[in-house]
Formats: structure tokens, sequence, C-alpha cells
């Protein structure tokens, strides 16, 4: 369903690479759409006409004093979510939760970090990190140049 949904936005006969979305995204080539028409029933159709931001990037964070890799996400995903990175104190390290979008109005739970649990571990004690300190030294981490598009 997915391939179909780029598929159809970038008008080709094959499931597109995240480069292909890009690069479209960059040149604002969405509209009018290549198939020749707006089509009602695809996700980024009615949202690209809504004019919201469909582009997200994952970023790493890399601890200075202990080389420890924390992967996180900026802006929003094909289905309207987010990522927010959460610190846990009980196994000293970074999970990402999904919230809001799609799912998030499926799945009540979803719409926020309140009530959510590690994904690493299973506690409760989670908090949104500051995207500076690290989980398991207390080191200061430092966000990567690289980036990789996401959806």
């Amino acid at each position: 369903m997915y391939s179909q949904y780029k598929a159809h936005v970038l008008g080709v006969q094959r499931p597109c690479t995240a480069a292909d979305v890009l690069s479209r995204a960059k040149k604002r080539l969405f509209f009018p759409s290549p198939l020749g028409s707006y089509d009602e029933s695809c996700y980024l159709c009615r949202q690209l006409e809504k004019g919201q931001n469909i582009m997200a990037w994952q970023r790493e964070h890399i601890c200075e004093e202990c080389g420890y890799v924390a992967t996180t996400y900026e802006g929003k995903g094909l289905f309207g979510q987010h990522i927010t990175a959460v610190a846990c104190p009980d196994c000293r390290s970074i999970g990402n939760l999904v919230v809001g979008g799609v799912i998030g109005d499926v799945a009540p739970s979803f719409r926020s970090e309140v009530g959510r649990l590690c994904p690493n571990c299973g506690s409760d004690r989670i908090s949104v990190w500051n995207g500076k300190t690290c989980p398991k030294c207390g080191g200061k981490m430092t966000l990567s140049e690289e980036k990789t598009f996401w959806t």
C-alpha cells in the first residue's frame, strides 16, 4: 500500500525510492500529478494539497565520551506521525515512541507520550530526552551531520 501511494504521486510504474520522493519534493514537482489528476483516495495527495510537509529526517547522536549512538527523528512521517526520543533511567538508553498521526486517531494512547512505556525494557519511568545528555555515562551527545530521509 505504501509503495502504491508513492507510485501514484510520483507517476511511476515501480515502487519508488526515498531519493525519488526527496528529489521531487525539492523541485516541488508533486502537482499537477504526473498521472494527470488529484486522487482523493491517496493520502499523500491529500497531505500535499493541504500544504503539509511530508519530509522527515532520521539523525544520529553520538556520545563524545563512551560512543553510545542514539537515533532520533525530525519532522512528520508519511501518515502524520512524529517520533519522540525518550530517555529511560532503568535501562539507561534512548527509545523512540511513535506519537500521533493516523495511529493516534485509531489508538488514543498513541496521541502523546503520557502513560507510555520504555520500548527497550518496559519501564514506566521514561521522560522526553533533551537531545544532549548520554543516558549511559552522562556525557555530551553530538548530533551527526548526516541525515537520512524517512517516512
